[in-house]
């Protein structure tokens, strides 16, 4: 799978590209944005607001391209062009229906868009997938404290999902509705005082497991999104990734052929996930897909209280999905086929 980095990343502003490019990139993404306050309701955006939505990405999507191009002579890190029997297709011959679902609070959504475009979006566009893009988020203007992550007083740009194209459904909800009716640490913690084992990474607080938590139900929240439009107009991938995250290679077509080849193979649901950073378990940054496989690993919150009760061990991200994904595995007939994407090699 790509190699990627978490970090925030300005892949607009590389050197080279010209002052007047990466002012109409700015002027774009801002026009985008509006409107962009704070929303107290859970909201579900419709069909016209949507396709307002995505005329402006789209525009934000073109100064990307030219901002890229601009910074070298094959057209940036937006230039891919597709091999001999590469481009995206099903068994059936037909585009590859691809949905790409975005989760959880953004934070630095105005720093990667670029990125996003350059990585995932164009490469899958220039193979000729049909792709739509399903977003959950909480409608937060500032994240909640948290020591490990050294996030303190970290305010938010609100509404920044409003810069990622193709654009089917996107609903915004109160985390802080969600956490009001969640007791964490009697659903998702072991019955101990002892800190060391009552939270994983060393936490003395449930901090990191609130946010945990408040990331499952946003990848539910975005699955019922995709699978609801699944049932009218099927996928042929899924795709779930950070929007906070920076890619450093491109997400290539060919990777989600093989996939279906391998499905068609072993007559079984398959994913793949990174096989860096796996934490004594599986990356859970991001995957891709066949849709039953992705529906599993989109909906593991209704199985995370189970698994501490089972284990008596704190939920633990990537040792929590290993073990989630593995025991559908080998629970059920046809179910998800595991693959670890290879990490490319450094610069």
């Amino acid at each position: 799978m790509t190699r990627l980095l978490v970090l925030v990343l300005l892949a607009a502003s590389a050197a080279g590209a010209g002052e007047e490019l990466i002012a109409e990139l700015d002027e774009r993404v801002a026009v985008a944005l509006r409107p962009a306050g704070a929303n107290p309701n859970p909201k579900a955006y419709g069909r016209a607001e949507l396709r307002r939505i995505n005329e402006r990405a789209d525009r934000v999507a073109d100064a990307c391209d030219a901002v890229s191009a601009a910074n070298t002579p094959r057209g940036g890190t937006a230039a891919w062009a597709p091999g001999e029997g590469l481009l995206a297709e099903n068994a059936e011959g037909k585009p590859l229906r691809v949905a790409v679902c975005f989760f959880g609070v953004t934070r630095s959504l105005t720093s990667t868009i670029c990125n996003l475009r350059a990585r995932v979006f164009r490469p899958l566009e220039l193979a000729g997938a049909v792709l739509e893009t399903f977003v959950h988020t909480y409608s937060v203007d500032r994240l909640a404290d948290n020591q490990r992550n050294n996030e303190f007083n970290h305010t938010l740009r609100v509404g920044e999902w409003r810069l990622l194209p193709h654009l089917h459904a996107a609903v915004e909800t109160s985390q802080e509705d969600f956490l009001r009716g969640t007791d964490i640490d009697v659903s998702y913690a072991p019955p101990t005082d002892v800190p060391e084992k009552k939270y994983a990474w060393g936490d003395k607080s449930a901090g990191t497991l609130r946010n945990l938590i408040c990331q499952y139900k946003s990848l539910e929240e975005a699955t019922l999104l995709w699978t609801a439009r699944h049932t009218k107009a099927p996928f042929d991938v899924v795709v779930y990734l950070r929007p906070d995250v920076a890619y450093l290679d491109t997400l290539d077509p060919a990777m989600l052929r093989r996939l279906l080849d391998l499905h068609e193979e072993l007559r079984r649901q398959v994913w793949v996930s990174p096989a860096w950073q796996t934490n004594s378990g599986r990356n859970d940054r991001m995957a891709f897909g066949t849709p039953g496989a992705m529906k599993a690993y989109g909906t593991r919150l209704r199985r995370a209280a189970r698994y501490v009760e089972a284990t008596a061990a704190p939920l633990h991200a990537e040792k929590f999905l290993e073990y989630d994904m593995r025991k559908l595995h080998n629970r059920e007939a046809g179910g998800p086929a595991e693959g670890r994407g290879e990490p490319s090699p450094e610069p």
